[in-house]
C-alpha cells in the first residue's frame, strides 16, 4: 500500500514538473512542455509558420525517443504515442503532413475560421479522426473549410457533434446534387446542389429532438458519411422520420415495402408523378427504386445505409446494406442468395469512387472499433516522423508494433510493406510479412488477393513470376466462395504479365483455358471473353479469338427459358458478341446471333403477361 501511495505521489510530482514515469520506476523528461507546444501552435496559426512548427513538433518527438532510458524499442514507441504532450505532437505532425499549406493559410487568415484551427490543433481526438478519415480522393482544402464553418455555426453542439460535422465536410467537399426524378436531367432542368450547413443542422437538430433511431454523437465519421450523403431535400428526410417506424435491426423490411412494378421493369419513368419516397412506397418500383427507398429512409433516421449493386447468374441487381446495430451491419436485404453475386458495389460518399462491399466488411470488423486500432494508427504516424528523421530501423519497428497490436489494421500492413520495399528489405522478411498478414486476414478474401499482388510484385520480371501467378489463380479456383471478381482479376493479371513479357501464345492460352474452366457462369464468361477479345485486338488475333469465343458461348451458355432476368442477361451478352462480329466483318454470324437474342428477348417480355413476381 505504501509503495502504491509513493508511486501515486511521484506521478503527481512528475506531471507537475513536466516529467513522466516510465515503467513505474524511472523518470523521463519531455523535451518540450505543454506550454511550449501550445505557444508554438498559436504562433504557427497567427504567423503562418507551418513549416517551422512541423519541424518543431517532429524534432520534439525524435528527441523524446532518443532521451528515453533502456530498453527502448516497442516500450519507447508506446510511451511516445501515449504521452499527453508528445502524443499531441505526433497527432499535429500527422495532421500537418496531410493538410496543404494553402488550406492552413486560408483558415488562419480568416478571423471567423481561425478559432477553429486553434481548437483543432490542440484537440488530439479530432486531429486523429481527421487523419484516419481523409482519403487521397478528398479535396483536403475544402474539407477543412467546410469543417471550420460547421464548427463555427454551432457553438453549443460543436463538441458533441464534431464527428457529424467532419462527416459532412468529407462528403460535401465535392458537389452533392439532389437525385432528380428519373428522366428529368436536361439543360433546362439542372440538378440542385445541397448545402453542407443545411444538412449538418438538419441532422443535428433532429438528433437533439429525439427524432432519429440512432445516436449520431456515438458514431465514427466513416459511419456518418453513409448518413449525411442522402441526396434528397429536407422534406424527404422529414417524411421518412414521420412515416417509417422500423427499428434499425429491422430496416431490411423497408426494401420490400414498395410493391414490385412491372411497368417500371420495362423502363417506364411515367409511373411516377414525382419521384418521392411517399410515391415510391405507394406506386412501387424495381430493385433500384426499392434500394433507394430503403437506404434513403434509413439515412433520414440516422442509420448508415447504401444501395449495393452487382451481377449474378441472372444479371444485374440492386439490394440494401445498412447498420443494423452499432458495429453490426447487414448486407443481405433484397439480395437473392441463389443468384450468387460475387460482390456488391457502392459509390463512396467521400471520393465518389466505386468500392466493393468487402471494403465495408473490413471497416465493420470488431478491431476497427477497439482502442488498439487508434493506437496502431498513432504508431504509423510516429513511423512517418522517424522515417523522415532517417531512422528506418526504428520506423520499421513502429510499423511492426502497429500490425502486432491490431492485426487487422490494413493501413499498418500496407505502410510496413511499402517501408520494406523502399528500404530493400530481404525477400525472406517480406515473405514472413505476407505469411503473417494472410493469417491475420484469412477471412477477408480481398485482402488475401492484395497480398497476392504484393507477392507478385516482389518477383516481377523474374523467372518465378509466371509460376507465382499460376499458383495464385489455381488457389482462387479451388475456393468455394464464389468470388468471381477476384478470379477474373487474377486471370487478367496473369495474362497481362505474360503479354508484357512478349509471350503472346501463353497469354492467349490463359484466356482460352479460363473460358473453358469458368465459362459456365455467365458473368465469368462475359468478363473473360471480352478481356480476351481486347487482348486479341491489340495483337491482330481478333478473328480467331472471336470465332473461339462464339463457339464456346454456344457450347457453354445454353439459352435459358422461363426466367425473365436470366433470359435478358443472356440476350445482353449475345448482342455484345454480335456487335463484335459485325466489327470483324462477320455479318452473317452477327445477324444470326442478333436474331436469336431478339427472339429470346421477345419471349422474356411475354413472360411479364404471365404473372412475373
Amino acid at each position: 500500500m505504501r509503495e502504491q501511495q509513493l508511486l501515486s505521489t511521484l506521478t503527481g510530482v512528475a506531471a507537475f514538473l513536466g516529467v513522466t514515469l516510465a515503467d513505474g520506476a524511472q523518470l523521463y523528461k519531455r523535451p518540450i512542455t505543454a506550454e511550449e507546444l501550445h505557444a508554438s501552435t498559436i504562433a504557427a496559426v497567427e504567423k503562418d509558420e507551418w513549416s517551422r512548427h512541423q519541424q518543431f513538433v517532429e524534432r520534439a518527438v525524435g528527441d523524446f525517443i532518443k532521451g528515453l532510458p533502456p530498453p527502448g524499442g516497442a516500450q519507447s514507441l508506446n510511451l511516445a504515442v501515449n504521452d499527453e504532450v508528445i502524443g499531441l505532437a505526433v497527432a499535429q505532425a500527422a495532421f500537418l503532413r496531410s493538410a496543404t499549406t494553402n488550406a492552413l493559410d486560408y483558415l488562419s487568415a480568416d478571423t471567423e475560421l481561425q478559432p477553429f484551427l486553434r481548437w483543432l490543433l490542440m484537440h488530439r481526438p479530432s486531429l486523429e479522426d481527421y487523419r484516419e478519415s481523409i482519403k487521397p480522393g478528398d479535396d483536403a482544402e475544402k474539407v477543412l473549410q467546410h469543417w471550420a464553418r460547421l464548427w463555427g455555426a454551432d457553438p453549443v453542439g460543436r463538441e458533441k457533434y464534431r464527428n457529424l460535422a467532419l462527416a459532412c465536410a468529407l462528403v460535401f467537399d465535392k458537389p452533392v446534387m439532389l437525385r432528380p426524378q428519373p428522366g428529368t436531367f436536361s439543360e433546362n432542368n439542372p440538378p440542385t446542389l445541397l448545402d453542407a450547413r443545411d444538412r449538418y443542422l438538419d441532422f443535428r437538430n433532429a438528433a437533439e429532438r429525439g427524432l432519429l433511431r440512432t445516436r449520431l454523437d456515438e458514431m465514427a465519421p466513416w459511419e456518418l458519411i453513409w448518413v449525411v450523403n442522402a441526396a434528397v431535400p429536407a422534406s424527404e428526410l422529414a417524411w421518412a422520420r414521420e412515416h417509417m417506424r422500423l427499428a434499425p435491426s429491422r430496416w431490411g423490411d423497408a426494401y420490400v415495402m414498395p410493391p414490385y412494378n412491372k411497368d417500371r421493369l420495362l423502363g417506364s419513368d411515367s409511373v411516377y408523378k414525382d419521384y418521392t419516397l411517399a410515391e415510391i412506397r405507394k406506386v412501387g418500383g424495381i430493385c433500384g427504386d426499392r434500394a433507394y427507398f430503403a437506404s434513403t429512409t434509413a439515412k433520414a433516421n440516422g442509420i448508415p445505409a447504401m444501395p449495393l449493386f452487382g451481377e449474378g447468374r441472372r444479371g444485374g441487381h440492386v439490394w440494401l446494406g445498412f447498420e443494423a446495430a452499432p458495429g453490426r451491419w447487414d448486407f443481405s436485404a433484397g439480395r437473392y442468395a441463389e443468384d450468387r453475386y460475387a460482390t456488391g458495389y457502392a459509390r463512396d460518399p467521400q471520393t465518389h469512387e466505386i468500392i466493393k462491399e468487402q471494403t465495408l466488411y473490413l471497416l465493420t470488423d470488431p478491431q476497427h472499433r477497439s482502442p488498439a486500432y487508434r493506437q496502431a494508427s498513432r504508431l504509423i504516424w510516429l513511423a512517418e516522423i522517424l522515417a523522415a528523421q532517417k531512422q528506418p530501423a526504428l520506423a520499421a519497428e513502429a510499423l511492426e508494433f502497429a500490425a502486432n497490436i491490431c492485426s487487422r489494421h490494413l493501413p499498418a500492413w500496407t505502410a510496413l510493406f511499402d517501408h520494406l520495399k523502399q528500404t530493400a528489405a530481404p525477400r525472406a522478411k517480406c515473405d514472413r510479412l505476407l505469411l503473417a498478414m494472410r493469417g491475420a486476414f484469412r477471412n477477408y478474401p480481398d485482402v488475401l488477393a492484395l497480398t497476392d499482388q504484393w507477392e507478385a510484385a516482389l518477383v516481377a520480371g523474374g523467372a518465378d513470376t509466371a509460376k507465382v501467378l499460376r499458383r495464385q489463380q489455381h488457389k482462387l479456383e479451388s475456393r468455394a466462395d464464389d468470388r468471381t471478381d477476384l478470379l477474373l482479376q487474377s486471370i487478367a493479371q496473369r495474362a497481362a504479365t505474360l503479354e508484357k513479357q512478349g509471350n503472346l501464345d501463353a497469354a492467349e492460352r490463359v484466356y482460352r483455358d479460363a473460358v473453358i474452366t469458368q465459362g459456365r457462369e455467365l458473368v465469368a464468361f462475359r468478363g473473360i471473353a471480352f478481356s480476351y477479345l481486347e487482348f486479341a485486338g491489340r495483337h491482330s488475333r481478333q478473328h480467331e479469338a472471336l470465332r473461339y469465343v462464339c463457339s464456346k458461348f454456344e457450347e457453354l451458355q445454353r439459352e435459358p427459358h422461363g426466367d425473365y432476368f436470366a433470359m435478358n442477361a443472356w440476350t445482353g451478352v449475345a448482342h455484345l458478341l454480335a456487335d463484335q462480329l459485325e466489327k470483324n466483318n462477320q455479318a452473317t454470324k452477327a445477324k444470326r446471333l442478333h436474331r436469336d437474342a431478339d427472339r429470346l428477348a421477345k419471349s422474356a417480355r411475354n413472360l411479364l403477361e404471365t404473372g412475373l413476381e
